[in-house]
């Protein structure tokens, strides 16, 4: 490589270095305060918030990488330009071809860094931030509950005498659950357990020896005795939203979401995949492919 263009590259990168440290940083103090009073107020782990940092970031990379060489790119010819040395260039016999080499360099390299992460970073990014809100909500969850009074867990009332917030274990129980409206429940059972499962991102609550009291919206009203019984709680639920369980398009890698294409274009009846429609996927599959190419694009307009 040239000296020239070694200069060059060297200013840009220097430049684009710079634009993605401030990118991230207002990523971090963005999202700081936020997750901070988790640590205070929910005495949630520090290293599992640090995990959502970690998780975030690929996504946020996505968009960076082709911003920060766009503003790379232009602070560096500025500069060039402001110190006259573009000219001493141009009056050396150097044409635009020459300039431009360089930035066409750099503008593939971010291509590639954007292409491995919008392609596999962020899938894994996704997936790995979904499972460490999942664990968070878990233990703010436990933590929120209270003994021996009526504590709100969005449309689920859960009231224990006793509670043991190191195992889950809870005394004397009693649910009011009315999330189908047409069909509330109250359940009373003489212990419990509540835990999460990672796999499938539900909290579980294991009563024994309880009685369900069923009043559906005919007027039926029935009682129903059990030795064991498992309640499954969508976390997303106690915020009072609908969530479909499984991977979602911005989970998947690029076979995945050709894959959920192919299911539902075969079979009409199927308008969904883990409630992906089939836009959202489609879209996700054309990001997947085009967004890596903002970088060289943005690197070659910037020039002028």
């Amino acid at each position: 490589m040239k000296i020239l263009s070694r200069y060059i590259l060297l200013e840009i990168l220097r430049f684009s270095g710079l634009c993605l440290s401030v990118f991230l940083g207002i990523l971090v103090t963005a999202r700081i305060l936020r997750l901070t009073s988790l640590v205070v107020n929910k005495g949630i782990n520090a290293t599992d918030i640090l995990l959502v940092f970690i998780s975030i970031i690929p996504s946020f990379l996505e968009i960076a990488l082709p911003m920060s060489i766009l503003l790379g790119t232009m602070l560096a010819f500025a500069r060039l330009s402001l110190d006259s040395e573009i000219v001493v260039m141009r009056a050396s016999g150097i044409n635009l071809t020459g300039l431009l080499r360089p930035v066409v360099y750099i503008g593939i390299a971010f291509t590639i860094l954007s292409f491995i992460t919008s392609v596999y970073l962020r899938p894994l990014g996704n997936t790995a931030l979904a499972r460490s809100l999942f664990k968070l909500a878990s233990q703010a969850t436990t933590a929120n509950l209270t003994e021996g009074a009526f504590n709100e867990l969005g449309t689920i009332t859960i009231y224990a005498q006793q509670i043991d917030r190191n195992q889950g274990d809870l005394k004397n129980v009693l649910i009011d659950d009315r999330r189908d409206a047409s069909n509330r429940m109250i359940i009373t059972a003489k212990s419990g357990n509540l835990y999460s499962d990672e796999s499938e991102r539900m909290l579980n609550l294991e009563l024994n020896s309880g009685t369900i009291h069923n009043t559906a919206s005919d007027g039926a009203y029935t009682i129903t005795d059990f030795a064991n019984n498992v309640t499954r709680i969508d976390p997303q639920e106690l915020a009072n939203k609908q969530a479909a369980q499984g991977k979602k398009a911005r989970e998947m890698f690029i076979p995945e979401l050709r894959e959920a294409r192919d299911s539902i274009k075969a079979n009409p009846e199927i308008t969904s995949v883990n409630g992906e429609s089939l836009a959202a996927i489609e879209i996700e599959l054309a990001r997947k492919i085009t967004m890596p190419f903002a970088a060289l694009i943005l690197a070659i307009l910037a020039m002028p």
